[in-house]
């Protein structure tokens, strides 16, 4: 009986979010997008799901997973917490409510040489439960003689604002003590890039090769909103040149490596709009839809890694603007959203900014 209820615990985290994600995408909807402008909301600045307690925001993945929660969809407060987060504050989360799931990684010690199965039974354990939790990932601890460190995938739940009982009313300093339009932080970002920038034709793009970034002129946009909206998305392509974060970049739109690459510049534009108040362009996302359905139908670490990349991304461009996100990793638990080959690479310097 308790095997059986082992067996019943072990999940597939992975394809449990990609295949959410699916659902959504095949009926033509981006679940990263949010039905009400940025603008109106919070004086139009960081609307970043946030811990309730510690005001810092969540990331990565976990940053994907909220936005994408219904609950954001339909309450513009960006406050979650935990259940005893929320009894430590004397707040209660109401009966019946129904939390959130999002993941980290803990790192699991393991003594003795590997393969030691009979002499440590810790090792055997520690084995046994991330091959659990990781549910068939291609990672396997090299032989070591020493202690070893690896990485079990796991979940904890949150609960939004609206959900508990006792919590203050959401009152974002940004409101009160707004310094920056959205148009202006965003134009504080770019500059900061030292991107280069050239205007002129009909679309906008990145070429990698002249590490270029092209735009229409600004007279083409509606709006100063949507000409630093596209200019962010760009920017998050120009983060992938070799000299900076060196991701692989695909040039035949019909491959999926140049899907992939326009999955991680979406996301790194929600996420960046999300810091200044912006909205991304939806007509070009909408465009590669079909694309990225096939991306994520083929490998259900996709949208982890890609989230990675994202996130990366844009603490890259808001360093390079003079604003340093608040980011802490714990020693034993990690908030980290890419896969455990990425931890394991990313171990040594804790914050996984380059690879």
């Amino acid at each position: 009986m308790k095997q059986a209820q082992k067996n019943n615990d072990r999940r597939d985290l992975y394809a449990e979010i990609t295949t959410k994600l699916l659902t959504e995408m095949e009926q033509g909807v981006l679940p990263w997008r949010r039905p009400w402008e940025l603008g109106n909301v919070a004086g139009g600045q960081n609307s970043l799901p946030q811990n309730a307690i510690t005001g810092r925001p969540y990331n990565g993945m976990n940053r994907l997973l909220l936005v994408m929660s219904p609950i954001t969809m339909c309450d513009p407060d960006p406050r979650w917490c935990t259940y005893s987060q929320a009894q430590e504050q004397d707040w209660q989360v109401r009966k019946g409510e129904k939390g959130t799931p999002v993941i980290f990684y803990k790192m699991l010690e393991l003594r003795g040489k590997a393969g030691g199965r009979e002499d440590d039974p810790d090792l055997s354990d520690g084995r046994r439960a991330a091959q659990a939790a990781l549910s068939g990932a291609s990672f396997e601890p090299e032989e070591s003689d020493g202690p070893r460190r690896i990485p079990l995938l796991k979940t904890y739940t949150l609960f939004h604002a609206s959900q508990i009982d006792g919590i203050p009313s959401f009152s974002p300093a940004a409101a009160n003590e707004q310094r920056w339009t959205p148009v202006e932080m965003a134009e504080r970002m770019v500059e900061g890039s030292g991107a280069t920038i050239l205007h002129g034709g009909n679309r906008a793009f990145y070429a990698p090769s002249p590490d270029v970034i092209g735009m229409p002129p600004r007279s083409a946009f509606p709006t100063a909103e949507a000409y630093y909206a596209t200019q962010l998305h760009e920017l998050g392509h120009w983060t992938g040149h070799e000299s900076r974060l060196a991701r692989p970049f695909g040039f035949d739109r019909a491959s999926e490596g140049y899907a992939r690459e326009e999955l991680r510049a979406e996301l790194a534009s929600v996420f960046l709009g999300l810091e200044v108040g912006l909205e991304p362009p939806v007509q070009e996302a909408a465009s590669y839809l079909s694309a990225w359905l096939k991306v994520l139908q083929n490998d259900k670490k996709e949208i982890f890694r890609a989230a990675a990349d994202a996130q990366r991304a844009t603490e890259y461009i808001l360093r390079l603007g003079g604003a340093t996100p608040d980011i802490e990793f714990d020693a034993d638990e990690v908030s980290w959203m890419g896969t455990p080959d990425d931890l394991v690479a990313a171990a040594p310097s804790r914050r996984g900014l380059s690879r």
